[in-house]
């Protein structure tokens, strides 16, 4: 049994994908790997689906895209509490969207400074010396 247990509330965590200000989408996947590790930590289960949908769905594909972001938002209504992080501290325009419906459902909506996230494992995730980075 984990530490904790099973009956941990679900957080999503909300962070930029699409490639912006010299950041690709592999600098992206790991801040959200860093981010996901850190609300585990903070005892929730992450819910970031940004990270689980480009492994089989294409986000090229236009239905597949918004299949995926529409699972991103049943993901998100079952959350109890959203975590964002972005290097420049603004949410992308994706990231605002998140959001506004977490808003408008009035869930608890946190900034997590990417500093907060440069942790030993996030210096490692950022290294690629972690497994699947």
């Amino acid at each position: 049994m984990p530490p904790g247990g099973f009956a941990r509330a679900l957080a999503f965590g909300c962070s930029p994908w699409a490639p912006d200000g010299g950041r690709t989408v592999e600098d992206h996947r790991r801040l959200a790997l860093a981010l996901a590790r850190w609300i585990l930590g903070q005892g929730y289960w992450p819910c970031l689906p940004h990270l689980y949908a480009p492994q089989f769905l294409d986000d090229a594909d236009a239905d597949e895209r918004a299949l995926g972001l529409a699972w991103g938002r049943a993901w998100l209504r079952d959350c109890r509490v959203v975590f964002w992080t972005h290097p420049e501290g603004r949410p992308s325009a994706g990231m605002r969207e998140e959001l506004a419906l977490a808003e408008g459902w009035r869930l608890p909506i946190y900034f997590v400074p990417p500093g907060v996230l440069a942790g030993s494992w996030a210096e490692a995730v950022s290294r690629g010396s972690m497994p699947g980075t």
